[in-house]
């Protein structure tokens, strides 16, 4: 229940969301993720960095392939390849078509300056994937969580 949650204390919550990253980070593993792996500790640095909590799901795949993922070379995706700026850049594509970047969203990948793939921030540990395509507005649900939509777009997890 969501208005328990708020009874937990913020060091409990941590240890909570630990295990549903651990849940997640299991759930790739099992399916063959691999990549270049982000340690803990700049995942919680990004986070900071961000002023933001990221979702299980996501942290998950940052701590499988958060510095490189070979079935998503060619876009921006990865903790080095800044994720400040690829907010910037999703707010920048929505503008172009006169649309208002939605203040919870959080773009994690961007592909060729004119596409880019989102979820919100408040939608639980596994958010609904959303893309945007430059010129073809609305933007589209793309898979019901992220880690559908990670394990479908890598093709071999």
């Amino acid at each position: 229940n969501l208005h328990e949650n708020h009874l937990i204390h913020p060091s409990a919550r941590l240890l909570q969301r630990s295990q549903f990253t651990d849940k997640f980070v299991s759930l790739l593993q099992k399916r063959g993720a691999m990549g270049v792996s982000c340690d803990e500790w700049s995942v919680r640095d990004l986070e900071r960095l961000l002023g933001m909590e990221l979702p299980a799901a996501y942290k998950a795949f940052l701590l499988i392939a958060g510095n490189g993922c070979e079935p998503l070379e060619g876009s921006h995706y990865a903790v080095e390849d800044d994720l400040s700026e690829l907010q910037r850049l999703g707010r920048r594509i929505m503008r172009l078509d006169g649309i208002v970047f939605p203040s919870d969203a959080f773009v994690f990948l961007v592909h060729h300056g004119y596409a880019f793939n989102f979820f919100f921030l408040q939608d639980g540990e596994d958010p609904s994937v959303f893309e945007y395509v430059q010129g073809c507005p609305p933007a589209r649900q793309t898979a019901a969580c992220f880690s559908e939509w990670i394990i479908k777009a890598t093709g071999r997890w």
